[in-house]
């Protein structure tokens, strides 16, 4: 059995003032060994809370560089700190209340120095352990738990020249690995040496061989991949990269150099690809909050890992570590539900509430970043062909979602200070990346419609063009590609988006942009290395002068149209209507849907189709979606405006009738879509229970109701509150 070390030196930074600080806060551990009872209160949720109350405004500040950060680091290494003496005392406390001696485990940290106590508390080692131990546990749990501080402890000895204090936890080994990964110890001559490993920053171990380093786990994106071992050269190759994209990054920010060496100590390399093998999956890397201190990379050997790549992983992944500590202080940024995640705005993907506002600083950080070093950043970077390409895929997230907190998946309004700090990075960068949204302008209100839309079958706009008035204009959106001349990010002509802007003003416009798939965009958009969702940002300002948009525009999951099953059901529930019950796996996590009547696993994204329509599916998969068929008869219903045009069926009494009206009412405003067709269940007793709201309206369209409703639009436009 292999044993885990404590390094020999300690982790912080070479910042003499934040050494000096951070060596003071070590002085408070030593109250645990002589006041143990009295620090382990129980806390109110509402002390606790007043306790927090360092606002998220402060990051805004510390990643638009406009501070040095000093005081900040101090406060949330400190803050950590705190958080791991008071998990370590009710861990001891626990012990005792099934009647475990911990008298040996108090001996053995009191004759740790207080910066030995601190390397303990804080290390990914500890917190596995504690978190292992957390819930209510058995007796032998807690004994295991006891047996593995006992080996922590005893390692640090070991490491610092001491006896062990339980050598029955070392054994017969010649070899232990420190835990950073800072090489191992050796047993040479009766005597333990020290093999140092690879370090960047001073204090950054890059840890290629630790058990950890070569271990499979399945949950992780890193360490799942097949592991092989990396040659020499490949090695140096890592080590040179990491080192050189670190000193780029501290250039850059000094504050933020000093950020990733206070709150990174190790990262584990995992070598899957020959150097000139091409990355399928894209870059790989990852935090773990069960490894604080710790990220994970995947073959940086590789042409992938370009200087400008480096720079943003190392700072990407650290700025993780830092927020999860800064969380940890003073409190989550929002609260994370397995039912309902939020869309982030730059990948489209479902993730934790907590994550998004985590990217939200992130790509701001990063943004900062490489707007210095296009400017007058090292060579490197500012000669990386990715530069441009990576620093258009940070801003495209803040132009795209137009209010980033209504990209949460929450079921209570967030923090306050959470929603003015997404605010202000999103107005900053929109500022400096000059693309402002443009308000509509006053009168010269226009009679007519524009169909603007992407696919060249669409059933919708075919049907229009056979019996729609001739007024009515279609543009396709490669019809807004000019061969040459100034072009938008995406590639879209600039003088055919003036013309636009002009044709739209005032006059209602059916956004039927769905996908772009195909079409000469979005191989426009490949070419310039840039995501189609740019296509959309690029015609924000053109269709925000529409005196009526019919479909809130946006890539899927980010336009309030298409958003996923999930968050369409958490809006009505919140409006009091009923929708079906459902459970939402985590990686590769068995769902248990005992529970369910009838479980079916579904794409949450297919707003066209019914649950019934998987079921072949097994209910098990990576992030499973699963929900309970409901029962009753299915229908679809297609509105226009606050009219129905499916024709009624004996389903629909006044009941029925009532409720359809109160859910297309929910639907208009929830998805800001004026016209869309709705999925329901019908209960025996005439109960209605919402399924999905789809926007392309492919299976009900009718054309004649669909005009009248869209003539009487443009002769009625909303009133200023339509979609609040």
């Amino acid at each position: 059995m292999t044993y885990i070390l404590y390094r020999i030196t300690p982790t912080f930074p070479a910042d003499p003032e934040l050494l000096r600080s951070i060596n003071n806060l070590h002085l408070a551990a030593k109250a645990l060994t002589s006041k143990r009872r009295h620090i382990f209160h129980p806390r109110d949720g509402k002390k606790r809370e007043q306790e927090m109350g360092n606002s998220a405004l402060e990051l805004v500040n510390f990643f638009r560089g406009d501070v040095h950060g000093t005081e900040l680091l101090i406060r949330t290494l400190h803050g950590r700190l705190t958080a791991m003496r008071r998990r370590f005392t009710r861990l001891l406390a626990k012990m005792e209340h099934v009647h475990l001696d911990v008298s040996g485990l108090l001996a053995s940290y009191g004759r740790l120095s207080a910066a030995e106590q601190s390397a303990v508390l804080i290390s990914a080692d500890f917190f596995n352990i504690w978190q292992a131990a957390s819930v209510d546990t058995p007796l032998n749990q807690l004994a295991k738990a006891n047996r593995e501080l006992q080996a922590l402890l005893s390692t640090q000895d070991l490491a610092a020249g001491r006896a062990p204090s339980f050598p029955e936890t070392i054994g017969h080994h010649d070899k232990l690995w420190l835990p950073h990964g800072n090489g191992h110890l050796s047993l040479e001559c009766g005597a333990w040496a020290h093999v140092p490993g690879n370090v960047i920053g001073g204090c950054i171990t890059i840890d290629f061989d630790s058990p950890m380093a070569v271990a499979s786990v399945a949950t992780s994106g890193v360490l799942s991949r097949p592991a092989r071992v990396g040659s020499e050269i490949e090695r140096q190759t890592v080590v040179s990269k990491l080192d050189q994209a670190l000193q780029s990054v501290s250039e850059a920010f000094p504050a933020w150099g000093t950020m990733i060496r206070t709150f990174v100590a190790r990262i584990v390399i995992r070598f899957t690809r020959e150097s000139s093998e091409p990355q399928p999956g894209g870059i790989a890397s990852e935090h773990a909050t069960s490894a604080p201190g710790i990220i994970r990379f995947a073959d940086v050997h590789t042409t992938a890992w370009t200087p400008a790549v480096c720079a943003e992983r190392i700072l990407h992944e650290a700025m993780h570590n830092f927020l999860a500590c800064w969380e940890d202080t003073n409190g989550s940024f929002c609260a994370n539900s397995p039912l309902y995640r939020a869309v982030s705005p730059w990948t489209g993907n479902q993730i934790p509430n907590t994550s998004l506002v985590h990217a939200a600083f992130i790509y701001y950080a990063c943004y900062q970043m490489f707007t210095r070093f296009q400017a007058s950043g090292p060579s490197p970077q500012r000669n990386d062909p990715s530069l441009a390409s990576l620093r258009e895929r940070f801003a495209m997230g803040f132009h795209v979602a137009p209010v980033l907190e209504d990209q949460l998946g929450l079921e209570d309004p967030p923090r306050q200070d959470v929603c003015t700090a997404l605010a202000a990075m999103k107005a900053d960068v929109i500022e400096r990346h000059g693309k402002g949204v443009g308000d509509r302008l006053q009168g010269d209100e226009q009679p007519g419609i524009v169909v603007l839309y992407s696919d060249a079958v669409d059933p919708v706009v075919l049907d229009l063009r056979r019996e729609a008035p001739e007024d009515m204009r279609y543009i396709h959106i490669d019809d807004l590609i000019e061969a040459s001349g100034p072009a938008t990010t995406s590639g879209l002509s600039k003088h055919l988006l003036r013309a636009l802007a002009a044709d739209v003003q005032g006059r209602v416009v059916l956004n039927r942009l769905f996908k772009l798939d195909g079409t000469r965009t979005e191989s426009r958009c490949t070419e310039r290395k840039v995501d189609v969702a740019w296509v959309h940002v690029d015609l924000l300002p053109v269709l925000h002068r529409a005196g009526r948009l019919i479909h809130d525009p946006g890539p899927d999951g980010v336009s309030r149209s298409r958003l996923p099953l999930n968050l369409q059901w958490l809006l009505l529930r919140k409006r009091g209507i009923r929708t079906p019950d459902f459970k939402f796996g985590v990686g590769e996590t068995a769902i248990n849907a005992r529970d369910f009547r009838d479980p079916v696993r579904v794409d949450s994204r297919a707003l066209d189709r019914w649950p019934t329509d998987f079921r072949l599916q097994s209910v098990n998969g990576p992030n499973a979606f699963v929900v309970d068929v409901p029962a009753g008869t299915p229908l679809i219903v297609q509105y226009s405006g606050s009219g129905r045009c499916t024709t009624p069926t004996p389903l629909m009494g006044d009941a029925v009738e009532a409720e359809m009206g109160r859910i297309i009412a929910a639907c208009r405003t929830s998805f800001k879509s004026e016209v869309g067709e709705i999925r329901m269940y019908i209960g025996d007793q005439s109960e209605v229970l919402f399924y999905s709201f789809n926007p392309v309206l492919s299976t009900t369209f009718r054309t004649d109701t669909f005009l009248r409703s869209l003539e009487a639009q443009e002769a009625n436009p909303p009133s200023e509150h339509a979609y609040a």
